[in-house]
């Protein structure tokens, strides 16, 4: 058995850019545990468990204390695609969620966001 942590490398198509400082985090809606991935998780806003996905930062040569995450996400009660925009805060060793522009979204994650979330909204009715 393997937890969820331990499987994250198939559950997000990740993609980095280095001289931007940025990563963009797309889950894979492919599982029938993908619902927990709709929202930003919440692992993010603590300083003893964001390390799950910033732990190979140095492997990256992406460094912490200016990372911005993109987390491309759907809202559960409108069913409409939401890019969440987390920058990293220093002082309180976690990330925060920045209500600054977005202006550095990957068009292919967000056609995926679409169809998911169309997806999602046709099953609901």
């Amino acid at each position: 058995m393997m937890t969820q942590y331990a499987a994250l490398i198939p559950r997000f198509y990740v993609l980095v850019n280095r001289a931007g400082n940025a990563m963009h985090i797309l889950p894979l809606f492919l599982k029938e545990d993908s619902s927990q991935f709709y929202e930003c998780p919440s692992d993010f806003f603590y300083s003893d468990r964001h390390t799950i996905f910033t732990r190979d930062f140095e492997s990256i040569h992406m460094v912490l204390t200016t990372a911005t995450i993109y987390y491309y996400g759907i809202d559960t009660k409108t069913y409409e695609p939401k890019v969440t925009m987390l920058s990293y805060s220093q002082a309180d060793d976690c990330f925060y969620i920045d209500n600054g522009v977005h202006d550095g979204h990957i068009k292919a994650f967000e056609k995926e966001l679409v169809k998911e979330a169309l997806y999602l909204k046709h099953n609901a009715q």
